[in-house]
C-alpha cells in the first residue's frame, strides 16, 4: 500500500477538492438524536442512558474527546467523521489505480464518489457512518489484494483494519466478517497465519468491549442494555419497507451515476461472458463483500440513510469499464462533467423544504420540485440547506430560552406527537428534541412524553433517566413550561395551562410558553409540583 510518487499529483487533487467541498458545510451543532447522544458521551460516557446506545463505539468517542480539547464537542466529533470520509475517498482511488493505471481516470471517479450526496450530508455531521465507507472499501481492497497477490501481510493489515472497524463501530465487524472469511480461505493451509489473524480480531475485539462493560456495570448490565435496544428495533422491523428503503437511499444516493453504474455491468459480462469459471472467485467475492449488509439492513434493522454508506464505494468501482470505453472519445468525456456538475447540484441547491406538507407551491418549477419530492423525499433530505436550517433552529432555540431561568423552567418534548399540515391535512410528525436540546441547554430540566407510552424520560446535566410512571413531579419553583414542539393545535394543548405561541427567530417555527400555577395533563401524563401533592 505504499504510494508511488507518479500518482502524487491526484491525491492531492483529491485532498483539495474534498477538503474544499466539506469544511464550508460542517454542522455546528448536533444534527440529529443519535449525533447528540454522541456529544453527550464526550460530557458522560453511559450507555445505559445511550451516551451513546449499545453498543458503545468506544474508539470514534475516544478520538472526539481528544479533538475537543481543540474544537466544540460537535465539531471535534464532525471532523473525525470527516477524515472517516477523507480515508474512503484515497482507498478508493488507489482501488481503481490499481484495477486500472489511468491516473486521471481513477481520480474522476473517486471525484464522482465524493460527491455522492449521501456520503456529502454524513461527512458534515456528528455522526460515525463514514467509518463504514472507509472500513468497507479498504476491506475490499485489501481482500483484492489477497486473491492477485497471496501475501501473507493482506490479511494481517485487513484482521487489524476489522478490529479497528469494530472499535468505531461495533457493527461492521458482524458485516465484513463474511469478506475476512473469505480472503482466510486464500490460506486456508496456514494455520499459523489463520490464528493470528483471528487472534488480532478477537484481541482487538475485547480490548474496547472490556472496558465498556466495566463502564456499563458489568457483563450482565451491558448484555441487558443491549438487548433492551435490540429487541425495540426488532419490534419495529418490516421487512418489505425495511429493503425498500435501503435500495430507495442507494437509488436517490447514486441517481444519474447509477446509469454509468449499469453500463459498466454490462460492459464485463460481455468482456468476460466467456471466462466466468476465471471469475468465479470475483462473483463471490462481491457477494460475500456486499450480501451481508444488504441482508442484515433487509431483515434486521435499517435506523438511518447512512447505514447504506457500507454499500456505496464498492459501487463506484463499477465505473471503470465505462470510463475506459469513453475517455478518448471527447463528447463522453463532456458528459461525465456535465454529470458530476448535476450530482453536486443535489447537496449544494435542493432543499428539505420541497418535501414538506406545509410547501406552498408559487411557481410552476416549485410545484415541479414538490412532486419530485413527494416520489423521493430521502432526495431532499441530503442537502447542505438541512444541515443549516438545524443549526439555525437549535441557535434560535438556545437564544431563545435565555430569557428563562434553568431553575424555573421545563422543557417539554414530545416523541409520536402528530399535527395535521395546514397545506392538505396530512398528518406531520413534530421534531423529537430531547437529546439534541439537553445536549445543547444542559443546565435546563427537559422531559419527553408520549401517547400510550407508561413511562417518560428526563435529561439535566448531560444525564438522562428513565422514570416509569406517568406523574411527573418537578420543583416548587417552576414557573415557566416550554413545549419545543414545531406545532401544535391549541385544542391538544392542556386545557389548564394557559399557552402563547412564540416564534423563533430565523426560522418558520414556534415554541408554545406556559405559566405553571396548578398541576396539568399532557400526552396522558400529569404534570405536578412538589408543593402540588399536598394540596387536598
Amino acid at each position: 500500500m505504499k504510494l508511488n510518487i507518479k500518482i502524487s499529483w491526484p491525491i492531492w487533487l483529491l485532498t483539495v477538492s474534498y477538503w474544499g467541498l466539506t469544511l464550508p458545510f460542517m454542522s455546528r451543532l448536533p444534527y440529529n438524536w443519535d449525533a447528540a447522544q454522541f456529544v453527550l458521551a464526550l460530557r458522560h460516557y453511559d450507555i445505559s442512558m445511550h451516551q451513546p446506545h449499545p453498543p458503545g463505539y468506544p474508539l470514534f468517542v475516544v478520538l472526539g474527546k481528544l479533538l475537543s480539547l481543540v474544537f466544540t464537542e460537535n465539531t471535534a466529533l464532525v471532523v473525525v467523521a470527516a477524515l472517516l470520509g477523507f480515508v474512503s475517498v484515497l482507498v478508493l482511488y488507489l482501488f481503481c489505480y490499481r484495477l486500472w493505471s489511468n491516473k486521471l481516470g481513477s481520480s474522476l471517479i473517486a471525484i464522482g464518489y465524493l460527491l455522492n450526496p449521501l456520503f456529502w450530508l454524513y461527512r458534515e455531521t456528528a455522526l460515525s457512518y463514514t467509518a463504514d465507507a472507509a472500513a468497507s472499501i479498504i476491506m475490499g481492497y485489501v481482500v483484492w489484494q489477497t486473491m492477485t497477490n497471496r501475501f501473507r501481510h493482506y490479511v494481517l493489515i485487513s484482521s487489524v483494519v476489522l478490529a479497528v472497524a469494530g472499535a468505531i463501530r461495533p457493527s461492521l465487524v458482524l458485516l465484513l466478517l463474511p469478506l475476512f472469511i473469505f480472503q482466510l480461505s486464500f490460506h486456508r493451509r496456514n494455520w499459523k497465519l489463520i490464528l493470528m489473524a483471528l487472534g488480532i480480531v478477537v484481541v482487538g475485539t475485547l480490548a474496547w468491549l472490556m472496558p465498556v462493560m466495566w463502564l456499563t456495570g458489568g457483563v450482565g448490565e451491558y448484555l441487558t442494555h443491549s438487548r433492551n435496544l435490540y429487541s425495540t428495533a426488532a419490534a419495529s422491523i418490516n421487512i418489505g419497507a425495511q429493503t425498500k428503503l435501503l435500495f430507495n437511499t442507494l437509488l436517490v444516493s447514486l441517481n444519474i451515476i447509477l446509469i454509468p453504474m449499469v453500463a459498466g455491468v454490462v460492459l464485463l459480462v460481455i468482456r468476460y461472458r466467456l471466462y466466468w469459471r476465471t471469475f468465479i472467485h470475483v462473483y463471490l467475492y462481491a457477494v460475500v463483500w456486499l450480501l451481508p449488509a444488504v441482508l442484515v439492513y433487509s431483515f434486521g434493522h435499517f435506523g438511518q440513510l447512512g447505514y447504506a454508506l457500507i454499500l456505496v464505494p464498492p459501487c463506484y468501482l463499477l465505473l471503470i469499464p465505462v470510463m475506459q470505453s469513453s475517455l478518448d472519445k471527447w463528447i463522453l468525456r463532456w458528459l461525465g462533467a456535465l454529470g458530476l456538475a448535476l450530482i453536486s447540484l443535489i447537496f449544494l441547491v435542493l432543499t428539505p423544504g420541497y418535501a414538506h406538507p406545509n410547501f406552498f407551491p408559487h411557481t410552476r418549477a416549485e410545484l415541479y420540485l414538490q412532486h419530485l419530492a413527494r416520489i423521493t423525499p430521502n432526495l431532499f433530505k441530503l442537502n447542505r440547506v438541512a444541515i443549516k436550517q438545524n443549526d439555525t433552529k437549535l441557535t434560535s432555540i438556545m437564544a431563545a430560552m435565555t430569557a428563562y431561568p434553568p431553575s424555573q423552567t421545563v422543557i417539554v418534548t414530545g416523541r409520536d406527537l402528530l399535527y395535521p399540515s395546514p397545506a392538505n391535512g396530512l398528518l406531520i410528525r413534530n421534531d423529537e428534541l430531547l437529546r439534541e436540546l439537553s445536549a445543547m441547554l444542559p443546565d435546563y430540566t427537559v422531559v419527553e412524553v408520549a401517547p400510550g407510552r407508561d413511562y417518560f424520560l428526563q435529561a439535566y446535566a448531560n444525564q438522562m433517566e428513565t422514570t416509569y410512571q406517568r406523574t411527573i413531579t418537578l420543583p416548587n419553583e417552576l414557573h415557566y413550561v416550554v413545549f419545543m414542539l414545531d406545532y401544535f393545535p391549541s385544542d391538544q394543548l392542556p386545557d389548564q395551562l394557559m399557552t402563547t405561541a412564540l416564534p423563533l427567530s430565523g426560522t418558520d417555527a414556534f415554541y408554545q410558553l406556559g405559566i405553571m400555577d396548578q398541576p396539568w395533563e399532557f400526552a396522558g401524563f400529569t404534570f405536578q409540583r412538589e408543593a402540588d401533592k399536598l394540596v387536598p
